[in-house]
């Protein structure tokens, strides 16, 4: 038996049964936590060729794929508390109960899944405070580099570039409008909904001078995707960020009184 197929099987039955009870959160659906696996596979596998561990650079692939199918598999579409400590009981009773998990997974590999699964709300540098850093020694490596995989995956390229945006406008430009964003009309001020999020993550969540120095790069790149986005809706709105950031703070943006925004006006509507 194939462990990650059997981890996506086991996630997809787990969602649907969310879906029925209407407790699946849309936006960490099949499709995302499908990406993280793989965009998280990719950077553990990443992670250990570029330091040489070419032997076991396949296994770390593997073992984040798996990670990362089952990290959201407790996320309800509303939560109270983190998911990653359930999620993590989740893993830890498949591999107590299920024969074929228990044997084709070391008790270290076990380990590394499961904090990973665990911390992955976590910051990076939380993160690296439990389980180390993924730049180091090969008989160390394996849980720090599942982790930080996982959290590449999760974290950077499912909140930056393209993903984010895609994510964006379908979870803020109409879900949201009906919950807690219905200061806009729908479907007539969408886009007034998706800019004052994007301005809100751009400048108060996800930020990369807190990433390690190997991420950087890839974040800022992802990062720097979406102001290609914003400028267009900046000049759709006819506005500067100065009074895009003002008109939101009159309209009473959820949680936007509560973020530090430093409007640069070389990004504006006549630019």
């Amino acid at each position: 038996m194939d462990l990650i197929q059997d981890a996506q099987t086991r996630m997809e039955k787990e969602f649907e049964r969310k879906r029925e009870e209407g407790t699946l959160s849309k936006v960490h659906d099949e499709n995302h936590v499908d990406a993280v696996s793989v965009y998280g596979g990719v950077t553990a596998r990443a992670l250990l060729e570029g330091q040489g561990y070419d032997d076991i650079a396949d296994r770390g692939f593997y073992l984040t794929r798996i990670a990362g199918l089952l990290h959201d598999i407790e996320r309800k579409s509303t939560e109270k508390e983190t998911h990653g400590p359930e999620g993590a009981e989740y893993f830890m009773n498949l591999y107590a109960n299920e024969p074929q998990w228990s044997q084709d997974l070391t008790p270290e590999e076990f380990e590394a899944i499961y904090r990973a699964i665990e911390n992955h709300e976590l910051s990076y540098k939380q993160i690296e405070g439990i389980v180390g850093s993924p730049m180091g020694s090969k008989e160390q490596i394996l849980a720090s580099v599942v982790s930080s995989g996982l959290f590449t995956g999760d974290a950077v390229f499912e909140r930056s570039g393209h993903r984010v945006i895609e994510r964006r406008i379908f979870f803020t430009g109409k879900e949201r409008i009906h919950k807690d964003l219905n200061m806009f009309k729908y479907p007539e001020e969408a886009h007034f909904a998706v800019l004052g999020e994007t301005i809100r993550r751009l400048y108060a969540q996800n930020p990369i001078s807190e990433y390690p120095d190997w991420l950087k790069p890839f974040a800022e790149k992802l990062h720097s995707e979406q102001y290609w986005f914003y400028r267009g809706m900046l000049e759709h709105a006819g506005m500067s960020e100065t009074e895009a950031a003002d008109f939101m703070l009159k309209k009473g943006y959820t949680k936007f009184k509560e973020e530090k925004i430093e409007p640069d006006d070389s990004i504006n509507a006549t630019a």
